[in-house]
């Protein structure tokens, strides 16, 4: 669906049409034009169209039509709308909802037209119009880039989605295996791809990010790896969106990030470091899983030492309640974590590995001192 990008479609809603079974009257000005006798092998002249049938059987009675309402009938059907007993069309004819097979083409231009925008970004090869937006809130700045995965079959089933006003979903941009980028939605408005999240106490995540779809199967699907070409993308793709909006390299996300209970996009496999080479994200080299000096913490495990954990990543930016119980909650927040910044095991048990790499981050945050 990209390249030569359609839009995603849109339905047309027509007026009715209806007929005036009154006797003839002459030298009517709204009659139709006298035909030529038809040829002999046309059929019986008291046999309505295909294309009018669902007109002929609905005589109801209505003001006269109009000379140009005739026009439009006669320029769909190839003749005008007379046949055995003279009627006459007496609703305005926009258009005839019984022939959408010749309509269709027409509504996805027009959509095509109505719904298209420039580019955002230099790196765009498509636009695939998106109708699952909103505005914006003046007051909300953007400087978050979240990134997921489609965590669909094919990239064309999830621009069919993203595109799909059922759906309710959406993103900014999607990119291709191959490198292909494809803008959905505009910049400045608010995409629908965060869902329920927080990040730093923040809640509507939509209002001030830029959303990126990556295509890749996913965990249900047959999560890969992401190919060279798609991540090379990405990174132009992304260092261009944080320098126009100076988003800062902390708040370059992952979806699961925002939303650790419900999402595990982009995954394990992502490659977060290759990001940060580029001045994309925010990247410690990972302590070895051989770190000691610190205790490990379970499911269940309760007490000070859970709640200055939960403190941690709460100051780090997730949504997590301080409860010093190491809870579900906070099982999800720790194998999040680990997805993005400890690749090595992801397990959601917090060890001494995972406590050494957290501080390490939060170290390395401007304006924010960690003991």
């Amino acid at each position: 669906m990209f390249g030569s990008v359609a839009g995603c479609g849109t339905g047309w809603t027509a007026g009715a049409v209806v007929v005036d079974d009154r006797p003839e009257d002459d030298g009517d000005a709204d009659d139709p034009p006298t035909e030529e006798p038809p040829p002999e092998d046309a059929p019986p002249e008291d046999a309505p169209p295909p294309e009018l049938t669902w007109a002929l059987d609905r005589d109801v009675a209505a003001t006269k039509a109009s000379a140009a309402a005739e026009r439009v009938i006669k320029r769909l059907i190839g003749r005008p709308p007379t046949f055995g007993k003279k009627r006459r069309w007496t609703a305005p004819v926009p258009v005839l909802p019984a022939l959408p097979r010749l309509l269709a083409p027409l509504a996805g231009l027009w959509h095509r037209f109505a719904m298209s925008f420039s580019p955002d970004s230099p790196h765009v090869t498509a636009v695939a119009p998106s109708p699952n937006h909103d505005a914006r809130t003046e007051d909300e700045p953007v400087d978050i880039l979240l990134l997921h995965y489609t965590g669909m079959v094919s990239a064309d089933e999830a621009v069919e989605r993203l595109c799909d006003p059922a759906s309710k979903v959406s993103c900014h941009y999607l990119v291709h295996e191959d490198g292909r980028i494809v803008q959905m939605v505009p910049e400045e408005k608010r995409a629908w791809h965060a869902g329920l999240s927080v990040w730093e106490g923040e809640t509507d995540i939509n209002a001030r990010s830029i959303g990126i779809e990556i295509a890749n199967p996913g965990h249900e699907h047959g999560y890969r790896d992401f190919p060279e070409a798609q991540i090379d993308a990405v990174i132009r793709l992304g260092v261009d969106i944080c320098e126009r909006h100076s988003i800062p390299r902390q708040r370059v996300l992952a979806h699961s990030d925002v939303a650790p209970r419900r999402k595990d996009d982009p995954g394990e496999k992502f490659p977060w470091e290759k990001l940060a080479a580029a001045k994309l994200g925010h990247w410690q080299k990972p302590a070895p899983l051989t770190t000691t000096g610190e205790d490990s913490f379970f499911e269940g495990d309760t007490g000070e030492p859970v709640e200055e954990i939960q403190s941690l990543f709460s100051i780090y930016g997730y949504g997590l309640e301080i409860t010093g119980t190491y809870d579900a909650q906070t099982k999800a927040v720790v194998t999040a974590f680990q997805r993005h910044f400890r690749q090595e095991k992801v397990d959601g048990v917090v060890d001494p590995s995972t406590i050494a790499t957290l501080r390490r981050l939060l170290k390395a945050l401007p304006n924010l001192t960690v003991l």
